[in-house]
């Protein structure tokens, strides 16, 4: 059954509803509602839940709550399995063309019992197999929701940490569901990979990796050290360093380093003169053989190689490139300082073992006697740490002029590495591929579940059809038919050719012509409920909504209505009925006020309730479902309900504008029903009622007779409300007023009527 309707938007007059205090709905459910209010706008919202579709309003919101199967909305209103029939003005149309033919109805021979016993048997296994179906496709459907939920939300956390790398990429800029869904798709076997899901360290890189500005190439490479140069060099010196010169020594100088060298180089300055140039004395020439003696060719010619040797080393010293002046990638950035500051560290400790090998040259070239000098070997470890670093570098310039020369292709390459990261981060976080394989799965328990309905559903159909008769339809139609208008003029016949009945008058061939109102009225309620048999239907396992039974009855053929709808929809599983005739919702609310105290006898909770639309006064108007007023639901006139209503709204202060355009609508009923009864000699036009009315009263002046006319006559008709600001604010300011001046009014012309009224508004 259904229990309550939730939400109704931007469907028709029901522009915004949203079920606030009104009651859940019971098995019967009485709707009063005058002409206009959206009575027959709601009845196609349950002629919508009957079809399986949404037609009327496919841009409108709606959500209904069921007892039995969750909430109907316009999304899955395909899957309903709500057995709902309604009476309503397109049932008649879509059923019966007053010119030529009614549709036929099929009801079930009583005479084939074993293939009654068979469909029984079939509709039970339809039922419980639809109820397998609705479980399965609710869990479904919420499994599916839950994906696409997850995919939706997935799909903006990705773009937003795709749009910090650029926003200028279309791509990620309009980043979606249905994308993330496609790369998933796309990428399973990559997203399923362990390495797919990146350190927060490595998507910071490529994160800078994938900026969209491009750099220029670098021509900068870093040269390796070629350690079998320097062990030649080792070699060298330490031959050097053993080796000494044959002379003649002078053993103050030898054993005077710093003096020989001194002596030394004054001999060079001093060729040719017998002078010294320091002190001015001259030397001997004995003195002179003596040092040329020491410092003879051959140790000339050795210092000369120890120079040279010198002169050499010092070239041989590594010498590195500022590498933090290079214009580099940021994602390359920490490395090449990592890198370059290991490099340096190399470099340093390689020039440290050269700069002792200087130093010990130094030494030797000082004093080229010493043979006790040593040049220490570089370890070779030095030259390995050194060149593999080199390579290191050199590897990541190349991997930055390889970015500038395909720079689109492998920015691209980082996205797409990124893209797989968040995806996979997602997908992992979320078990994404079992709850997909779980849907899948049941998807396919779906459809086999389906096809093994529609096999049902065929051989029902096929069992049914042998089992139908339009002929007993055509019968019991006629029957309820001549019992409803007391008569029997007219009759229903099956035409073969037409597919359907034809409507007789006095058994005269041909579709009867010219039928009045209560007659095409009487025959299609009729045929609504001969109907609901149909197929072997069973009313007690049907959802019956009427939407207006009696709009064209005269008194009697209202009562007939009301008898014929009690009689045979009393024990529908649940019923609507929906009507703005006043006596027919009395009837009917006393059917379901008697059915309320049955049922309190027995203890048992009431399951009858009663409802009114309400429409905004204001314009574009809106309705509402409210719970009935008591006063609705008690009195036994809407004579009752307009004199309570207004009573209510008397005592108000200042009415809103809603309240006032309603009270001006009610306040004229009001008049004309009071006055009507008490004048019935003048009822051709208000104003001469109301002038007749107005005699011999004092209370009730002619200015205020004028003031009653003008609010009720003006603001009553919408058609011609000037729709200003000083109107609607004379409106509201004199609502009150006016409908105080009214009730004074009915209580001078009949105090007895007006003090028993009260009497019965102050009791409610």
């Amino acid at each position: 059954m259904m229990q309550s309707i939730d939400l109704l938007r931007d469907y028709g007059i029901f522009r915004n509803y949203i079920k606030t205090d009104a009651k859940d709905f019971g098995r019967l459910n009485l709707i009063y509602g005058w002409n206009g209010s959206g009575k027959s706008t709601l009845s196609s919202l349950f002629e919508q839940i009957e079809n399986h579709q949404n037609t009327r309003y496919p841009n409108s919101t709606f959500s209904i709550k069921t007892f039995e199967q969750g909430t109907i909305t316009k999304d899955n209103i395909s899957a309903n399995n709500l057995n709902l029939k309604v009476f309503n003005q397109s049932f008649i149309n879509k059923n019966i063309d007053w010119n030529n033919s009614v549709k036929s109805i099929l009801l079930i021979a009583q005479e084939k019992i074993e293939e009654k016993k068979k469909l029984e048997e079939l509709r039970t296994s339809l039922d419980k197999k639809t109820k397998e179906y609705v479980r399965r496709k609710t869990a479904n459907d919420k499994l599916t929701d839950e994906l696409q939920k997850f995919l939706t939300d997935a799909a903006k956390r990705t773009k937003t940490s795709l749009q910090v790398i650029d926003t200028s990429d279309s791509r990620f800029l309009s980043y979606n569901r249905t994308k993330l869904e496609n790369f998933i798709t796309s990428n399973v076997d990559l997203i399923k990979k362990e390495d797919s899901i990146l350190d927060i360290n490595e998507v910071a890189r490529l994160t800078k990796a994938a900026n969209p500005t491009q750099k220029p190439a670098i021509t900068t490479k870093i040269p390796s050290v070629d350690s079998s140069l320097l062990k030649k060099a080792q070699d060298r010196l330490n031959e050097l360093f053993k080796q000494s010169v044959t002379n003649k020594v002078i053993e103050s100088l030898k054993n005077n380093q710093d003096i020989q060298s001194w002596v030394f180089s004054g001999l060079n300055l001093n060729l040719g003169s017998d002078s010294c140039h320091f002190c001015g004395n001259k030397i001997s020439q004995e003195r002179i053989d003596e040092l040329n003696a020491h410092f003879n060719d051959e140790y000339r010619n050795f210092s000369g190689t120890l120079d040279k040797a010198k002169t050499w080393l010092a070239s041989q010293f590594i010498v590195l490139v500022n590498n933090s002046d290079i214009d580099i990638y940021d994602e390359h950035k920490d490395l090449l300082k990592e890198k370059s500051s290991l490099l340096k560290d190399e470099a340093e400790k390689i020039n440290s073992y050269i700069n002792e090998w200087e130093k010990t040259l130094d030494e030797k070239i000082t004093n080229p006697f010493n043979i006790n000098l040593f040049a220490v070997e570089i370890p070779n470890s030095l030259f390995v740490n050194f060149n593999q670093t080199a390579t290191d570098i050199n590897k990541i310039i190349e991997s930055h002029n390889k970015k500038c020369k395909d720079f689109k292709e492998e920015t691209n390459k980082v996205k797409s590495k990124l893209e797989s990261h968040y995806a996979a981060s997602e997908v992992n976080a979320f078990d994404y591929f079992k709850k997909m394989s779980n849907r899948d799965s049941e998807t396919k328990n779906l459809l086999t579940n389906d096809n093994d309905l529609k096999g049902i559903k065929a051989e029902i159909k096929s069992i049914e059809d042998s089992l139908s008769n339009e002929t007993i339809a055509a019968d019991i139609f006629n029957k309820h038919l001549h019992g409803f208008l007391g008569r029997s003029e007219l009759s229903l016949q099956f035409n073969k050719e037409k597919n359907g009945y034809e409507i007789l008058r006095d058994n005269q061939i041909g579709h009867a012509p010219n039928l009045s109102e209560g007659e095409k009225t009487a025959i299609a309620l009729i045929y609504f409920i001969t109907k609901l048999t149909e197929n072997d239907n069973k009313i007690s396992d049907s959802i019956i909504v009427f939407d207006d039974p009696v709009s064209s009855f005269d008194s009697n053929h209202l009562f007939h209505s009301y008898s014929f709808i009690k009689t045979y929809c009393n024990d529908a599983k649940q019923l609507f009925l929906l009507t703005h005739n006043f006596t027919f919702f009395k009837l009917a609310r006393d059917w379901f006020n008697t059915n309320n105290k049955n049922r309190k006898r027995k203890e048992k909770v009431e399951n009858a309730f009663f409802y009114t639309i309400e429409p905004s006064a204001v314009t574009p108007r809106s309705s509402a479902i409210c719970n009935a007023d008591p006063s609705l639901i008690d009195y036994n006139s809407e004579y009752h309900y307009i004199f309570d209503t207004l009573y209510k709204h008397k005592e108000h202060p200042r009415l809103t504008r809603e309240q006032a355009f309603f009270t001006a609508n009610l306040s004229r009923k009001l008049l004309e029903s009071f006055l009507n009864f008490k004048y019935p000699k003048h009822r051709s036009d208000l104003s001469q009622l109301m002038d007749v009315a107005a005699k011999n009263c004092i209370a009730f002046d002619s200015n205020k007779k004028e003031k009653v006319y003008r609010f009720i006559n003006k603001y009553s008709h919408s058609a011609v409300i000037e729709m200003n600001e000083d109107i609607a604010e004379n409106l509201i300011g004199e609502g009150t007023n006016v409908i105080g001046d009214i009730f004074l009014w009915i209580e001078e012309i009949d105090k007895v009527h007006y003090d028993e009224m009260v009497s019965v508004c102050q009791k409610n």
